[in-house]
């Protein structure tokens, strides 16, 4: 059986974790690596954790670590800047991104990004989908895909509060598998910016 290695940022967070999740119960994945600043906590033997004292500065050691994996599920950062913090924003969710696709070893690599609904070319994470695409663009092998969905529900979300979103959600669990499906199933024709719409349908 073919076996993918994947690698894995926000690994504790609202999405990463559900994606996680998903990733340890796909026979085909043998390995999830997690980009994170301390242990992430999980019981499987699929799992390890790189620890990073930043997310902007890649050394030898951690690129040799980073080589032999199959993509990336980039669901670190937020839409909004922590406690208001533009400087820290711009850094979480631009500069990390790129400093991580400009460390990795050349090959065929698939990068998954978590962007938002409505995200606009000005926006802090349009400029980083911008980046990454164009950064997409010049390296050999390397496809870049940007997610961007709605309103995120969590799984068990009553029908009433699914109701009142409608097609401007998407459940947790759908988002997670839609990013594992592309970046591991390579579904033909999948564009690069994948719209809340799309999202549905891949991930069901």
């Amino acid at each position: 059986m073919l076996t993918l290695r994947v690698l894995l940022t926000g690994a504790t967070g609202f999405i990463g974790s559900e994606t996680l999740r998903q990733l340890v119960d796909r026979p085909d994945v043998s390995r999830v690596t997690c980009l994170a600043r301390r242990p992430v906590p999980v019981d499987s033997d699929k799992v390890e954790s790189l620890v990073l004292d930043n997310f902007d500065v890649y050394n030898s050691e951690v690129v040799d670590r980073l080589a032999g994996h199959d993509a990336c599920i980039w669901a670190l950062g937020s839409r909004v800047a922590p406690g208001g913090d533009k400087v820290l924003h711009h850094r979480l969710t631009v500069d990390y991104p790129i400093a991580f696709v400009d460390a990795l070893p050349p090959g065929d690599f698939r990068f998954c990004y978590v962007s938002g609904w409505g995200t606009k070319p000005k926006s802090v994470k349009g400029r980083a989908e911008i980046a990454l695409r164009e950064f997409g663009a010049q390296r050999p092998g390397m496809d870049v895909f940007c997610f961007r969905p709605a309103k995120v529900l969590p799984q068990g979300t009553n029908a009433l509060v699914r109701a009142l979103y409608g097609s401007l959600s998407v459940g947790v669990d759908v988002l997670a598998q839609a990013m594992i499906r592309v970046a591991l199933d390579e579904p033909a024709e999948t564009p690069e910016v994948i719209e809340n719409k799309q999202i549905r349908t891949l991930g069901r």
